[in-house]
């Protein structure tokens, strides 16, 4: 049938736009890209994520780092050995923990072991980063860093 426009949308599989035939250079220099996606548990986050992943982007759960013992930051390693395999549902009780308690120190983590790494896209989701405070720092990491970070949040 061929490609068609139906309104502004195009299907994917038939877009033929190259970026390189429009090439332009971008504002700002950066190190890689990091897509966040946040919002408070069972929204979609992970659903969104899968659905935007390519073999262009390493995906990161927020919630499984943050979960992770390796971090060897005490009120984390408190909470997994307190909930168990349940430890994972209850992040949200996690994340103000994290913010209360230790929070320069897992974003020092979530850095040195998720992103400081070889890939130059990533797409992380996650509530923590709904807390101004911990969003405001990963926002400051970055930029330090010299990453990019998109930021989506589900609105309704």
């Amino acid at each position: 049938m061929g490609q068609f426009m139906k309104g502004s949308f195009m299907s994917l599989k038939n877009c033929n736009i190259d970026p390189a035939l429009y090439a332009r250079p971008l504002e700002g220099e950066y190190k890689k890209t990091i897509l966040l996606i946040r919002g408070v548990g069972g929204i979609g986050k992970t659903t969104l994520s899968t659905l935007l992943f390519t073999d262009k982007f390493y995906y990161l759960s927020v919630a499984l780092t943050m979960i992770d013992v390796e971090s060897d930051i005490l009120p984390i390693v408190d909470f997994v050995e307190e909930y168990g395999d349940g430890a994972i549902f209850n992040i949200h009780i996690l994340s103000e923990i994290i913010v209360k308690q230790c929070l320069d120190d897992y974003i020092d983590f979530l850095f040195k072991k998720y992103i400081n790494n070889e890939f130059e896209n990533i797409i992380m989701d996650g509530y923590l980063f709904m807390f101004p405070e911990a969003y405001s720092l990963l926002r400051n990491r970055c930029n330090y860093h010299e990453y990019r970070l998109w930021d989506i949040k589900r609105i309704v």
